[in-house]
């Protein structure tokens, strides 16, 4: 069938560069650190951390963050954790930057088709880093098709891209070739009407598809479909 993302983590070691200091830092690597020292024997977060912040990155890795209001109850903690909270690089301090690795994707081949979205004000996973590992997964043989959302910040990137997702589904299950812009630039992509407020999502908007011989397009109720046209 294939795989679709909104927004995935990828290259680890580089998101974990550029979100620490940030608010998404302050959030997420807690809970990585702190989950990762459960699940991997020998590994303990406060051996890389500072003393003065481990009460708070305790507080947030056990919160959850699935909706925008969860998240905003990790604010304090997550300001008072910009500033550098590790005391070791995770990302050259073994064995942190072996699982840094081994969890991020793409090491092995993936023979199945890939379609990957990502918003162009998406300040956790970043663009640039999103197409970049596009761009390496290509090298390695696989098949994917990359789209940018304008507008789109991180949260809300599944149901900006849902529509589209839905489409590319529908075309793996009606046979037809999975498109791919290795070797192109990515595919420009209308978020789904009323996703993300502010937005631009303009019915009847065309983007050209690399490498498929057609053009994705949003149909006449407004619904943002992913069309390969031969």
């Amino acid at each position: 069938m294939g795989v679709t993302a909104a927004a995935p983590a990828t290259d680890l070691a580089t998101l974990v560069d550029r979100d620490l200091g940030t608010l998404a830092g302050g959030i997420l690597l807690p809970m990585a650190v702190v989950s990762w020292s459960d699940v991997y024997p020998g590994v303990d977060y406060r051996a890389i951390t500072t003393t003065g912040a481990q009460p708070l990155i305790a507080r947030v890795a056990a919160q959850c963050i699935e909706t925008e209001p969860q998240a905003a109850l990790d604010l304090p903690e997550a300001e008072a954790l910009r500033f550098r909270f590790v005391t070791q690089d995770p990302t050259t301090t073994p064995p942190w930057n072996t699982y840094l690795a081994q969890n991020t994707p793409g090491a092995t081949p993936i023979p199945a088709p890939i379609f990957i979205a990502v918003g162009d004000q998406d300040n956790v996973v970043w663009e640039d880093v999103t197409v970049a590992f596009t761009e390496q997964l290509c090298q390695r043989g696989a098949t994917v098709e990359t789209a940018v959302m304008p507008g789109v910040p991180h949260t809300g990137a599944g149901f900006a891209m849902a529509d589209a997702t839905v489409a590319w589904i529908e075309a793996r299950f009606a046979g037809e070739p999975a498109p791919s812009t290795c070797g192109q630039p990515p595919l420009t992509l209308s978020p789904s009407p009323g996703s993300v407020p502010g937005a631009p999502s303009t019915p009847g908007t065309t983007v050209p598809v690399a490498a498929a011989g057609g053009t994705a397009t949003t149909g006449t109720t407004g619904t943002t479909r992913t069309t390969v046209r031969r």
